[in-house]
């Protein structure tokens, strides 16, 4: 019975409407969907180069998932089109961020992880969290490079943190 379930159109139905339904979810759990609503990309033309990497938006971490990049008026994040369904591109501008803490940790602050203590000793990768003045709950961070760096106002303070 399963192998007539698993070779019927009515299994291919069913994946492709829990795909949908999953990325759905997961774009409202994680404050996407709630961001979006404020920040949703407009189509400017301006068009950042991206890079990808490890972020956690909300509680849902996007691991290879995400691509992100920076221009002159903002941060810019998109997920990747086979999990893109609930989840528009977003464009965040830098008059909207209220801080930006460069950690070694990719997990928020007050968490404990016991492999994230063991990956941030033998790994130098950084994490840019970013706190939103009108979103002051919403989890951001996403993998520190230095095209973002190159990227971000000079109006725009930066703190690193070493933990």
């Amino acid at each position: 019975m399963l192998n007539s379930f698993l070779s019927s159109w009515v299994f291919g139905v069913v994946f492709v409407g829990g795909w949908f339904a999953v990325c759905y979810q997961l774009g409202r759990i994680s404050g996407w969907q709630r961001l979006a609503k404020e920040y949703a990309e407009s189509g400017s033309g301006l068009s950042p180069t991206l890079s990808g990497g490890s972020a956690q938006i909300g509680a849902v971490p996007y691991q290879g998932t995400l691509q992100f990049g920076a221009h002159t008026f903002g941060l810019v994040l998109r997920v990747l089109l086979p999990f893109r369904f609930g989840h528009p591109n977003l464009n965040i501008p830098w008059s909207a961020v209220d801080s930006l803490s460069i950690r070694r940790s990719a997990s928020p602050p007050g968490t404990t992880n016991l492999l994230e203590k063991i990956r941030t000793k033998f790994f130098n990768t950084r994490f840019v969290h970013i706190s939103l003045a009108q979103f002051p709950e919403q989890v951001l961070i996403i993998q520190w490079n230095e095209e973002l760096r190159n990227n971000i106002p000079s109006a725009v303070s930066i703190t690193f943190e070493d933990e």
